[in-house]
This record gives C-alpha cells, structure tokens and sequence, in this order.
C-alpha cells in the first residue's frame, strides 16, 4: 500500500480556494524513509487562486522490511554471545572436574604412601621390640653365665686358701 501525504499550504485568501479542484502532480517513490524527498509543485488556477501541492509517496515498507538485515544482524551477535558463554562455562566446568579428579588422585596417592610407610615403621617398630627383647634375654643370659663364673671363681679361690 502507498501512503500519499498530501500537504496544501495556501498562499493567499483562503476565501478563494476551492477544495475540490484536484490538479496532477508528479510523485516519486521514496527509497528508504531516511531518505525522503519532497516535490514542489505550482499550479496556477483561475481567479487569483494559487497553491502548493506537496506529495511524499513513500514504499510501503513494514517494520519488518526496514528493520530486516538489522534484526538478523542482532540475532546472529546474540546466538554467537550466547554460545560463547554456554561454551566458555562448559569448558570452565570440564576443567574443574579434571583439576578435582587430579587433586582427588594426588591425595589418594599420598594416602596409600603414607599407610605403606607406616606400613614399614611398624614393621621396624615390631623388628626393633623383637631384637629388643632378645637383648634383654642375652642380657639377662650374660647376667646369670657372670654370676655363675664369679660364683665358680669364689669357690677356687676358697679352695686354694683352704688348701694351703
């Protein structure tokens, strides 16, 4: 559909014009709405009557058709943003996960390190009770072999005074 602006501006006595006098005019079709261009046209009528006609005839352009490329344009900018975030979070996500199952696996690997270490000190904890009770069973064999020779020894000597 054409829209037609029809603007008159009455150059003299108002008294004087009639409103059903229709004089052709030349139109153009106005590319874009930002662009608009604007006909003059005189006619000259009978009687002293002189008037203006101005006639924009625009394209019948919807909202839709003029705001078309800028639409997609901003659809296209808010998909890509809109990906970019999904996908920077679902990296961001996989990293963490990775990052805690490597520190997961760490803190296992020490645990079982430190239980076979203490693993091994009680091992050489019992190895050390062990060898410390067979010293003090020496100790106490020792003890008892010297009481016994001191004991022998007292005796000889008591029978060396007694014989002589």
């Amino acid at each position: 559909m054409i829209i037609i602006l029809i603007y008159i501006r009455k150059l003299r006595d108002k008294r004087n014009i009639t409103h059903d006098i229709k004089q052709g005019a030349e139109t153009k079709e106005i590319d874009d709405l930002f662009n608009n261009t604007l006909e003059e046209v005189n006619t000259q009528l009978p009687q002293k009557i002189k008037q203006k006609e101005f006639r924009v005839i625009l394209k019948n352009k919807g909202w839709w058709n003029r705001n078309n490329s800028f639409i997609g344009e901003m659809c296209a900018i808010s998909f890509i943003t809109i990906l970019i975030l999904v996908l920077s979070n679902v990296a961001h996500k996989k990293y963490n996960f990775q990052q805690e199952k490597t520190i997961q696996k760490e803190h296992q690997k020490m645990l079982y390190e430190d239980s076979i270490q203490n693993n091994k000190d009680s091992i050489k904890n019992e190895q050390i009770e062990l060898i410390s009770s067979e010293l003090s069973d020496i100790d106490k064999t020792i003890r008892e072999t010297n009481r016994i020779i001191h004991r022998i020894e007292k005796q000889i000597k008591d029978i060396k005074e007694n014989d002589f």
